[in-house]
Formats: C-alpha cells, structure tokens, sequence
C-alpha cells in the first residue's frame, strides 16, 4: 500500500490531471492559435470536421455537428458551433 498521500490512487487521476494541464495550456492561447493547432492535427476525427483546402490558404468546416460535439470540448474547452463561427469573425 502507497502511504504517499500526494500519490495519485489511479491512472484515471493521472490522465485528468494531464487533461486538465493541457486544457490550461490551450485556455491561455489566442484563439488563432488554437485553431492553427486543430488544422495541423493529422488526426481523422479532427480532419474529417475541418481541414484546410488544398491551396492551404483557406479551410473548410466539412462537418460542424462533429466540431461542436468533439473537438470543440476537446481543443476550446467547451463551446457552441455559433460561439466559435463568432470567435472566428473576430479575427
């Protein structure tokens, strides 16, 4: 038995607390930042959403229902579809 009371009790501590960290890191950037991020991501689930379009000078959201409801929470922390559209007017 651990009788270290600053250990964690189990990997899911460690893995929400590596989460939470990541997620701080991400709230501290500029949203164009983020967002950079997310079109450089190579993974399927993030380029069958949004991926650049092929000349790289622009992108397109080929899927918002997907954006809101898994990379959204995952890369922004939480939000709307409507709220991140707004966000990207912004800039």
């Amino acid at each position: 038995m651990n009788n270290n009371p600053a250990a964690p009790t189990s990997t899911a501590t460690v893995n929400n607390v590596t989460s939470a960290a990541a997620n701080a890191n991400l709230s501290k950037q500029l949203f164009p930042n983020i967002l950079h991020e997310v079109l450089s991501c190579t993974d399927e689930e993030v380029t069958d959403a949004i991926a650049w379009l092929p000349h790289g000078q622009a992108f397109s959201i080929k899927n918002p229902q997907n954006l809101e409801a898994k990379l959204m929470p995952r890369f922004f922390g939480k939000g709307k579809y409507s709220s991140f559209t707004r966000r990207l007017n912004r800039w």
